[in-house]
């Protein structure tokens, strides 16, 4: 019998002792996860800002307030002993039926375990799926783990009291769909939002799909990045990278910036798109189209971009795409070729407008 068969037949009330037994006696039972809802008086939970690096360590004015806040507790996620992603929970409401909600004011990851976003979008939806029937949202802002099959949504949600500080305040919030099925974990698809520490992965991703000679480089990789938090950008409309299994397999850069055709006008700027080569003709490319025209419809915007004749061009241009994109309500309204740069390549400049955000602006 294997430790993993043993645990299975394990009462859940024993499983902790049964675990502990066997780390005791040196026996290889594999990593180990644990999530909970801490109880106010747990001191871990009031810490658990210090393991992710986020806003929100001990002694912060948000921390002191979460900590005796009537409405909000602390969510962790252990990897192997060590807290590795935490939510500040919060006691909610739906402003428009007055129906209860919970509401995860973001989700913090610690910088040492994005690698892990698979296992923990796993358990964020497991977890949360069978601890509460009541609907889950979560908050748009410096969050570093978009939820699995989230989507974006009119944000009509209130904390029970009132909070120092939230990240779930935005126009917009994510639900948090229950789960339905089992997916094998080297097959989920995450999406994880960037900072400036993740500029040398995605500059090693960007030498990985073009050709030399053809890539701008982590300097202006960092600077894209480096204005996105000078923007204060929230999390809902972040650069991000996307994940099969615990491996990198895309990018997308993107700003929220001024029209080049339209003065005063802010869109949102796609500045790349990479999907690497070992993953092309999946199903990945349209997950990170829909994550833009979600943003972009949610926030009212059009989308403009310098799209590469070899990969994004080509792509934008397929028949079939831009029926999706017109079925979305976006319309191919520019398309114009750049001077020539980056080595000779072709680039286009292009611009998708949502005509039914125009329709009910109108």
């Amino acid at each position: 019998m294997q430790a993993t068969d043993l645990l299975n037949s394990v009462p859940i009330d024993l499983e902790e002792a049964i675990i502990k037994l066997l780390q005791d006696q040196k026996v290889d039972i594999g990593p180990t996860v644990e999530a909970q809802v801490h109880a106010k008086s747990d001191p871990e939970g009031w810490v658990c800002g210090n393991y992710t690096d986020c806003c929100m360590p001990f002694g912060a004015s948000n921390n002191d307030d979460y900590m005796f806040n009537r409405s909000t507790q602390y969510f962790t996620i252990k990897y192997n002993g060590r807290i590795v992603a935490q939510s500040v929970v919060v006691d909610s409401r739906d402003r428009e039926n007055n129906e209860d909600v919970v509401i995860l004011d973001n989700i913090e990851v610690a910088n040492n375990y994005k690698n892990l976003t698979p296992l923990l979008a796993n358990v964020y939806q497991t977890f949360w799926t069978e601890y509460t029937g009541r609907p889950i949202k979560v908050g748009t802002g410096y969050s570093d783990l978009i939820p699995p099959g989230g989507r974006l949504e009119q944000n009509r949600y209130e904390a029970k009291t009132s909070l120092y500080y939230s990240d779930a305040r935005g126009s917009q919030i994510y639900d948090l769909p229950k789960l339905r099925g089992i997916e094998a974990m080297d097959k989920v698809i995450t999406l994880a939002n960037l900072t400036e520490r993740d500029a040398e992965l995605i500059a090693k991703m960007e030498a990985e799909a073009y050709p030399e000679g053809m890539t701008q480089g982590k300097a202006h990789i960092a600077e894209v990045l480096q204005k996105q938090r000078e923007l204060e950008v929230p999390g809902a409309a972040s650069s991000f990278v996307i994940r099969q299994g615990q491996e990198p397999a895309g990018y997308l850069l993107v700003l929220p910036e001024e029209s080049e055709v339209n003065s005063g006008e802010r869109v949102a700027h796609v500045y790349d798109m990479v999907v690497l080569p070992k993953f092309r003709g999946s199903s990945l490319a349209r997950k990170m189209m829909e994550r833009v025209l979600d943003v972009a419809s949610a926030y009212g915007v059009a989308i403009e971009a310098e799209a590469r004749a070899s990969t994004s061009y080509a792509l934008l241009m397929n028949e079939r795409i831009r029926r999706w994109f017109e079925s979305k309500g976006f319309h191919l309204t520019a398309n114009e070729k750049l001077p020539e740069y980056l080595g000779g390549e072709d680039f286009y400049f292009v611009r998708f407008e949502n005509r039914q955000n125009a329709e009910v602006t109108a």
